[in-house]
């Protein structure tokens, strides 16, 4: 979703302090003034456009902000910043206007600015001073409830660590028992058979209960077709097959 907001973009004010009777006060003079007149405009353009996130999504928001030509730049200097030859380095700061942008934005273009997970910002001069806001959906890592739920079962770190213990379980420790059933009489076939054992009995041990909770999560999961597991190896249609 985009929306484009005419005029010079607006950066957040300080809060301004009045008096009232012996005490001091702090208000946002902003409330009543910018902030309804930039939420009608947001409200305007929303108008007939489909909101496509619920409430709970989490989104990334590009703004984009047009700042306007000084009236009194030369026809060298405007084309300069028009070019891009001159950047606009100067205020107002980029913290400032996101900030005014996204109070206007709350209860309007989502529910709240905490929804925002992701943010890029650019400014840049323009004869058409104005903000354009784009707005998208984060996309999940998957599309099912049941693949999440087995990738929460450990922490990235604890499924690195799973996953290099499996190759050297496979590696180091299966691939070498062809040396025990081959020709080769040099190979030490008690101690190398032993060292295999122990080394599967650790891994049954420190894995065993991680494969029964993948087992009781995927029991009627399926593989999704038409696209790899891991690079290289294509993935089976229909369920996995149970060992015979």
């Amino acid at each position: 979703m985009k929306i484009i907001i005419e005029g010079d973009p607006i950066p957040k004010k300080r809060h301004r302090c009045r008096c009232i009777g012996k005490h001091g006060q702090a208000y946002d003079e902003q409330a009543s003034t910018d902030m309804p007149l930039i939420r009608s405009i947001m409200h305007r353009e929303i108008k007939n456009l489909p909101i496509f996130f619920d409430p709970n999504s989490s989104l990334i928001v590009n703004f984009t902000f047009y700042l306007p030509i000084n009236e009194s730049d030369s026809v060298a200097i405007r084309n300069a910043k028009l070019w891009g030859f001159i950047k606009p380095n100067k205020k107002p700061d980029f913290d400032n206007l996101i900030k005014f942008y996204c109070d206007c934005a709350n209860g309007v273009l989502w529910r709240d600015d905490s929804m925002v997970v992701k943010s890029t910002s650019t400014k840049v001069y323009s004869d058409c001073p104005r903000t354009e806001i784009e707005i998208n959906v984060e996309k999940e890592l998957v599309d099912d409830k049941k693949s999440a739920d087995v990738w929460k079962l450990l922490s990235p770190d604890e499924w690195l660590k799973f996953f290099q213990e499996s190759w050297s379980l496979g590696n180091e420790g299966f691939y070498r028992l062809k040396e025990v059933f081959g020709k080769n009489e040099e190979v030490d076939r008690d101690y190398l058979l032993s060292n295999t054992s122990m080394f599967l009995a650790d891994f049954v041990m420190a894995y065993g209960n991680l494969f029964k909770k993948i087992q009781k999560l995927t029991k009627d999961a399926s593989y999704v077709d038409g696209k790899d597991s891991i690079e290289g190896l294509p993935h089976i249609s229909g369920k996995p097959s149970q060992p015979g």
